[in-house]
């Protein structure tokens, strides 16, 4: 039997219209598939919380951190804590402290947030004093950083200061307190819990109780610093003043240096 030409078409228009419908069919499917995996993904979505700014500020400068941590004494954890602690409204990278001043830099920042909590929190910062062998050429690397800082100082003079004060960094009986400078207390010379520490101490007094009030050059420096009396007055130790003057010759101020160069420059 012949089967018809109309019929065989008819039928092969059917089968298409049935295949057309399954491939559309399994389309619409996966699309709605995809489009519910991203509805899944957008539901997971969470808007950034102050401590979320503070934790990516925290690793994104996470070596600038912990080399203050380590220094101060205080724990990377407490110190994430506590920055979370006295950042609930806010967070200005620059005013750690949520004080309303903002600082040049996250270093200046940082250091004003931590001598601010030793006063308040002394027991979250270790005090236990560690003596450890670095280069000399790290120490003075030190004074060029922390220079940097509170640039209002010169570093060829607190490193030839240094220099004199402690035979080129070797009375171990000062090496041994982290005290470079020969800064004493009632009891006797004061100790550092770190060389950094104690370097620091060092600049920021040298900033503050000298530069910070006129005294920059030598003679100035050394009236306070080294005083001896001659007559009725009172004036620098002129063999202090020249043996700093000749030892500066020995330095250069290098304030560009970074915390990665420091760590080189350890040993």
């Amino acid at each position: 039997m012949k089967i018809k030409p109309k019929l065989i078409s008819l039928s092969i228009t059917i089968i298409l219209m049935i295949i057309g419908g399954i491939i559309q069919f399994s389309t619409n499917n996966k699309t709605r598939m995809q489009n519910t995996v991203k509805l899944k993904e957008v539901s997971s979505y969470h808007e950034i919380t102050i401590e979320d700014k503070i934790v990516l500020n925290i690793e994104e400068n996470y070596d600038t951190y912990l080399f203050y941590s380590k220094m101060f004494g205080i724990s990377m954890d407490n110190l994430k804590e506590e920055i979370i602690n006295t950042n609930k409204e806010s967070f200005n990278v620059y005013d750690l402290s949520n004080k309303g001043t903002c600082y040049e830099t996250l270093d200046i920042s940082l250091l004003h947030f931590l001598e601010n909590l030793e006063e308040t929190k002394p027991k979250l910062f270790n005090r236990k004093y560690q003596y450890k062998k670095v280069n000399k050429k790290y120490i003075y690397g030190l004074i060029d950083y922390f220079s940097s800082i509170y640039d209002n100082v010169d570093a060829k003079t607190l490193k030839a200061i240094a220099y004199l004060e402690s035979g080129n960094l070797s009375a171990s009986s000062m090496m041994l307190k982290n005290n470079i400078f020969g800064g004493m207390a009632s009891s006797g010379l004061i100790k550092y819990p770190s060389i950094e520490y104690g370097v620091y101490r060092y600049v920021l007094l040298m900033s503050k109780s000298y530069y910070g009030k006129g005294l920059t050059t030598v003679e100035t420096i050394g009236k306070k610093y080294n005083p001896v009396t001659l007559g009725n007055k009172q004036v620098a130790n002129p063999s202090w003043v020249a043996q700093v003057k000749n030892f500066i010759s020995k330095f250069e101020n290098n304030t560009s240096l970074t915390l990665e160069t420091l760590k080189e420059m350890e040993g």
